[in-house]
């Protein structure tokens, strides 16, 4: 596989120049990439390390495919995976790629790396690695630490005991798509549980929630509630 690596920001971008020197020349044009690192140095550095506590710290990567580093957002898709039907836990389910920590790990995004390459293949030559999202409990018993990446990978491997299919959902999609929200109650808490309702698929839980975040931070997204 030819892997590409990033270009510099702003590469490939250059202002027309107009006809007349007193004009002034047109704003630069900003590309999909561009944009998404500029938001993501507004958000709060990632933590290195799991806290300390009584829930299994886990990782999960929410992967945004592009073609090439050039890539529109018409170009760009999310990636989910489907669990397999023979997982002890969250059997079926569709999320993103990642898993526990492993005492190996030197870090969080070590995790990350190492479970999204076990889970699809997925290579960190391929990869940037945009911003860490706000540390998330789930009622499952773990404590998950999100990281928002994109990556110009076009091929994945399943590891076929764990991952039963990967889907590439187009994010003007996601954006478009139905939506809605409940109050449900686990084990004496209250949760909030979002449903993003495609035509095959529905995105829901905790994965549902870092997408919400991902969709309103990074592409400016108003939710469109089923009737």
């Amino acid at each position: 596989m030819d892997l590409q690596e990033p270009k510099e920001l702003g590469r490939n971008q250059r202002s027309l120049q107009a006809n007349d020197s007193n004009s002034p020349a047109p704003p630069l044009p900003v590309s999909l990439l561009s944009d998404l690192r500029h938001r993501s140095g507004l958000m709060a550095g990632a933590p290195a390390h799991a806290e300390l506590g009584t829930a299994r710290p886990a990782v999960v990567f929410a992967p945004l495919v592009l073609p090439d580093w050039d890539g529109s957002i018409n170009d760009a898709k999310f990636l989910f995976i489907k669990r397999s039907s023979h997982m002890r836990r969250h059997a079926g389910q569709v999320g993103f790629p990642g898993g526990v920590i492993d005492g190996q790990d030197e870090n969080l995004l070590e995790t990350g790396f190492r479970e999204s390459h076990e889970e699809i293949g997925l290579s960190r030559k391929t990869v940037e690695v945009l911003c860490s999202l706000s540390p998330r409990a789930v009622p499952s018993g773990f404590h998950l630490y999100p990281f928002f990446v994109a990556t110009v990978q076009r091929e994945f491997i399943l590891q076929e005991s764990e991952v039963e299919a990967v889907h590439l959902v187009p994010v003007q999609e996601l954006l478009d798509c139905k939506f809605r929200a409940e109050q449900k109650e686990w084990q004496g808490t209250q949760y909030r549980v979002v449903y993003f309702d495609l035509d095959e698929l529905c995105i829901w839980g905790i994965t549902g929630r870092i997408l919400e975040v991902v969709l309103e931070t990074f592409f400016d997204w108003k939710p469109r509630h089923n009737e």
